[in-house]
């Protein structure tokens, strides 16, 4: 009988391990290290990803949202593929040359190529996965390719990338999975009010986790503060900011 549960790891800056219905997904796991004051995968955790190692024995798929150096490293899912070739990985065009560069002899990853707000779909035993091209947060990104994805089983699961927290953008992901059990989102999301009206009222998710914060001691910007300040006043279904790379996400009971 398969396992109907969802336990979520924090492995980088917007990576996870997310273990669902039986099934280990990575995404955006292995990033680059040096992307302060983002957190970067510790290096012992990625060559352990790399190798096959506890608990990652078993991967059916990793997905990469897009070509940004705090999501995915080259080098790094270069080696993954060619070490793992059994598992397949899926991404946008510009993440797999990037790889394909590295390791021209690959059978993976697997290019996704969805116009913008529209979709790809592919499943693995009963869990069932489709991406959507949505805008990145930031006119400079607008020649980047940010892929959402959907993880569906006995729980669903929307995790956004660096989508920006436009209502075009929430209104497609309520289209495709409304009220998700969770929803994996950038802090922004969160820490701008407007934003966080609209994740609420369009998408209205079980749980959130807030990913994406900048290092404490790097941010200069008080991105931490702004969000613990919209945690304090803003009402909301649980939340969970992620946390020390290879802790799971934790939501107190509603």
């Amino acid at each position: 009988m398969v396992e109907r549960r969802l336990d979520v790891y924090c492995l980088s800056n917007m990576g996870l391990h997310v273990l669902i219905d039986g099934h280990s997904i990575l995404i955006d796991a292995l990033n680059n290290g040096e992307q302060r004051p983002y957190a970067g995968i510790p290096l012992d955790m990625a060559q352990t990803i790399i190798r096959g190692g506890p608990p990652y024995e078993r991967v059916d798929m990793m997905l990469i949202s897009h070509h940004h150096e705090d999501h995915f490293d080259a080098g790094l899912v270069a080696r993954f593929v060619l070490e793992r070739p059994h598992v397949p990985v899926y991404s946008s065009l510009q993440v797999v040359d990037a790889v394909a560069r590295l390791a021209p002899e690959m059978d993976s990853p697997v290019s996704i190529k969805p116009k913008l707000m529209h979709t790809v779909s592919f499943s693995k035993g009963r869990l069932g996965v489709t991406a959507v091209a949505l805008r990145h947060a930031g006119p400079q990104y607008a020649d980047i390719l940010n892929l959402a994805f959907i993880v569906e089983g006995s729980h669903s699961i929307i995790f956004a990338g660096d989508a920006a927290f436009s209502e075009e953008n929430m209104e497609r992901l309520a289209e495709l999975c409304p009220c998700p059990a969770l929803l994996v989102i950038p802090f922004p999301w969160f820490s701008v009010k407007t934003a966080c009206q609209r994740m609420r009222h369009i998408l209205r998710p079980s749980r959130v986790l807030i990913t994406h914060l900048p290092c404490e001691e790097g941010d200069r910007w008080g991105w931490n503060r702004a969000v613990r300040n919209a945690l304090a006043l803003e009402a909301f279904s649980p939340i969970c900011c992620a946390g020390i790379p290879g802790t799971r996400c934790f939501w107190p009971e509603v």
